[in-house]
């Protein structure tokens, strides 16, 4: 129910080439659906799912590394 959308990519890894988004929006959406009582837990994964979709929306078509897309999602957890 929770995977994402590509395998797990053996050829590439190691190499800060693979785009995390995906990853990042299948975890977001696994806490949102075991759900979470605590207002602050689930406030957190609501900001998180934005900063992601966020930056799938503003950068999909660029080029960048794995850490650049993280550093860039954290910076708008900021």
């Amino acid at each position: 129910m929770f995977e994402t959308t590509h395998g797990s990519a053996p050829d590439i890894a190691g190499k800060n080439i693979a785009a995390p988004r995906a990853m990042m929006l299948t975890a977001a959406n696994m806490l949102d659906w075991i759900g979470e009582e605590d207002a602050n837990v689930a406030a957190s994964v609501l900001k998180f799912r934005a900063a992601v979709e966020r930056d799938l929306a503003e950068s999909h078509s660029d080029p960048r590394s794995t850490t650049q897309i993280r550093d860039a999602v954290i910076s708008q957890l900021s």
